[in-house]
């Protein structure tokens, strides 16, 4: 379990707040549930969503086991311009998860997601990591 808060800054997006996957191995998940109310201004969680579908993409793992770590598909796990332009190209959007506190989101975190940097406030948030063992 981990507790973040998302402030407002001028800094570039970095880390978190660029489009990535987390490269986890199949049988992990996560939960993030919002501690404080998220808008758009609040640094909410978003991902990418087909429109017609409505399917995230994800981006296979390169954490096939536990002795089969090799780098990721992607480098760094990042996702570069190009390819959210391919993905926007096959009817991918952006999707902001907004919602009042106590929110909780759960997803394969393996798809391309990614957070915002608040303009407003501050976002808090509770990230819970599952997988089996």
């Amino acid at each position: 379990m981990h507790t973040y808060r998302n402030i407002t800054t001028d800094e570039p997006p970095r880390s978190s707040w660029l489009w990535h996957y987390d490269n986890n191995p199949h049988e992990a998940v996560k939960i993030l549930i919002y501690l404080t109310d998220v808008t758009e201004d609040t640094g909410p969680f978003e991902y990418l969503r087909h429109q017609i579908t409505g399917d995230g993409i994800k981006v296979p793992t390169s954490r096939t086991g536990h002795n089969h770590w090799r780098p990721p598909y992607i480098a760094e796990s990042r996702m570069r311009s190009e390819d959210m332009a391919a993905l926007e190209n096959q009817g991918f959007e952006q999707v902001k998860v907004t919602g009042p506190k106590g929110t909780a989101i759960f997803f394969d975190n393996n798809i391309v997601h990614k957070a915002n940097i608040p303009t407003e406030a501050h976002r808090d948030i509770i990230i819970l990591n599952i997988r089996p063992i």
